[in-house]
């Protein structure tokens, strides 16, 4: 299947297609080379695509674009769903993962921003002592942003969606295709990461002194 391309909420249709076949008997024309009937079979679930883009992503203007793609991708790998679960479901999938696609091409061509009053909403153990309050206190973001930068992908990723998107556990497990279990232990294991960078960059700037 080729490119596709066109408003969100401007979907051509295909008149009677939805009412003479079920969703599998679209999908199974689609693939057979009924590609015309895929404007049919995703009109209904273009406004939840947008809610699932927008509730990760806020008042982001990649927000469309983001949607946009995910919509693409799902009429290109379509022959990949396996009618094991809804359509919907499996579309949103891919919007998720479109979600963490663009945060990942955004933490890879730029520091991670981040405010002081946005670090104070993050807790580790002992806040007091910890690296991470004594960034707040000295508002040395430029340590936090270097810090982020050092950690493994898999560390940056759960860090960024758990304390600054503020994700559930439960969001980022569905996003990452991980259990609940897993994305906890990689969140801890992600700022205890964290915690030991900061500690050595403090050090460093210490002694640069």
């Amino acid at each position: 299947m080729g490119t596709l391309t066109y408003p969100l909420d401007k979907m051509p249709t295909v008149p009677g297609a939805q009412g003479e076949h079920t969703e599998a008997e679209l999908i199974r024309e689609i693939l057979a080379g009924r590609r015309d009937l895929f404007d049919d079979l995703i009109k209904p679930h273009l406004n939840a695509v947008r809610r699932t883009v927008r509730a990760r992503m806020g008042n982001d203007p990649d927000i469309d674009d983001v949607a946009q793609k995910a919509v693409c991708k799902a009429y290109t790998r379509l022959e990949q769903f396996r009618f094991e679960g809804g359509f919907r479901t499996w579309l949103i999938r891919i919007a998720l993962n479109e979600v963490i696609q663009n945060w990942r091409k955004r933490v890879a061509s730029r520091s991670v921003m981040v405010e002081p009053l946005t670090l104070a909403a993050v807790s580790v153990a002992d806040p007091k002592n910890s690296p991470f309050h004594l960034c707040v206190r000295s508002q040395t973001t430029r340590l936090l942003q270097t810090a982020v930068a050092t950690l493994p992908e898999r560390y940056r990723l759960v860090i960024r969606m758990r304390d600054f998107e503020e994700l559930s556990v439960a969001e980022v497990a569905e996003a990452l295709s991980l259990t609940t279990a897993a994305v906890k232990t990689r969140h801890h294991r992600a700022r205890r990461r964290m915690a030991t960078i900061l500690s050595e960059l403090k050090t460093r700037a210490y002694f640069s002194d």
